[in-house]
């Protein structure tokens, strides 16, 4: 017999002893019982399963924004707050929620309860604001040990990429012009007085929760304002909060609390686009110096005066105290007064004779700022203005917010 044969039948006999144990196996098991185990298995798994991040890409996260933040001279804080906060089992939850976003992903799972898959949500949307393509309504399925995430989206794959470049163009503008500034507060007020400038609120406009409506189609809500303040800030690489509350006999707002030279301070982007009507129609816009559109008490201003007409939405992570005044825009620029005295009025009747078309101070005493408005409603100031006013018709407007102190002429 030759060589060849003895191998043939070396194979045939391993093949069958083989056969004979799987045989044995399946007899001792019955086929029912291992189909009912199989479907057992099954019924424990997510329908689809999105890509864990493990701890150690978590940690490529916070390394590389340690990164940043030492380029940036921040390099004991994050640019995203909310992720500063939690600790390593919760930060990876958080990064398989937002790499399940940034790759569209329908079903996320997540070995979380439903409580905090929700908490973690709002803190992924609430520190990128990038997400554009994110809508705000999500199901989720709830599984013994873990639930399964359902987000919904506004764009596919080729529009979100599409609407990128289209943000990424836009910003450009304003990013180049904040490479050029020096100082974390010359940064905040640029991005604050460029989306005042380029920004109309409108309460029907399309996409206004996110970026694309306020950067791109220029027209948004609060939202798309105070996204587009943290989305640019970031980009410049200032932390900058997403902040949500109530406003007093009002809805609900968002707005900003940013880190400035190491402390936080309050930006409301949206209140500090002022607009005015004409008290006697109501309705037709006044024309006013470019100077008085922005309404500079909602730039860098601390708890006390932002607190004033609003009560913020409850975090499970504290948000930080805003209690300095010193980058306060009327302190800085010597126009903030504790009493209405004559240095008030020569501070008026200066700025006439220069031949300036407005004024504006803000007062620390409500006594104060209301001793002023019912001077200006009584008309006390007519005859220093008609005294100092350059030859030629004119006329006086002027504005008086309670809320901040803060008062306005311009003639």
């Amino acid at each position: 017999m030759q060589k060849k044969d003895h191998l043939s039948i070396f194979r045939y006999i391993v093949s069958l002893f083989f056969l004979m144990i799987t045989i044995s196996l399946i007899s001792s098991c019955g086929s029912s019982d291992l189909l009912q185990k199989i479907d057992s298995i099954s019924a424990l798994q997510p329908e689809t399963r999105s890509e864990t991040v493990s701890a150690a890409d978590t940690d490529r996260f916070s390394d590389a924004h340690e990164e940043s933040e030492e380029a940036t001279d921040e390099s004991d804080d994050s640019l995203y707050y909310y992720y500063h906060w939690l600790d390593t089992e919760q930060k990876q939850l958080y990064m398989t929620i937002l790499k399940g976003y940034q790759d569209l992903d329908t079903d996320i799972r997540l070995d979380t309860d439903k409580f905090q898959l929700v908490s973690l949500v709002e803190m992924v949307l609430n520190d990128h604001p990038e997400l554009f393509w994110i809508d705000a309504s999500y199901k989720y399925s709830v599984y013994p040990s873990y639930v399964v995430f359902h987000p919904e989206y506004t764009c596919d794959a080729a529009k979100k990429e599409q609407r990128r470049e289209e943000i990424d163009c836009a910003a450009d503008e304003i990013l180049n012009t904040l490479s050029q500034e020096t100082s974390d507060y010359s940064k905040i007020r640029r991005v604050f007085e460029y989306l005042i400038d380029t920004v109309s609120y409108n309460p029907n406009a399309e996409d206004n929760q996110n970026i694309f409506s306020s950067l791109v189609m220029k027209e948004s809500v609060c939202a798309g304002y105070a996204k587009a303040t943290q989305y640019l800030l970031q980009k410049a690489g200032i932390p900058c909060i997403y902040v949500t509350g109530t406003i007093t006999d009002g809805g609900s707002h968002a707005w900003n609390i940013v880190r400035c030279d190491g402390n936080y301070y309050q930006v409301d982007t949206t209140f500090g686009a002022s607009s005015y009507t004409n008290p006697e129609t109501e309705i037709q816009q006044i024309e006013i110096p470019h100077e008085l559109t922005y309404n500079y008490a909602y730039l860098c201003c601390n708890d006390d005066i932002l607190y004033r007409d609003r009560t913020v939405s409850e975090y499970e992570i504290p948000l930080p105290e805003c209690s300095l005044d010193d980058y306060n825009y009327y302190i800085m620029n010597g126009i903030c007064y504790n009493t209405l005295s004559s240095e008030v009025t020569d501070a008026i009747a200066r700025s006439i004779s220069s031949g300036e078309t407005y004024w504006q101070c803000q007062f620390s005493s409500y006594e104060a700022f209301e001793e002023m408005t019912i001077q200006l409603q009584e008309g006390l100031y007519g005859n220093m203005i008609l005294e100092h006013f350059r030859s030629g018709s004119f006329h006086t407007y002027y504005s008086c917010d309670p809320k901040t102190l803060t008062i306005k002429m311009w003639y």
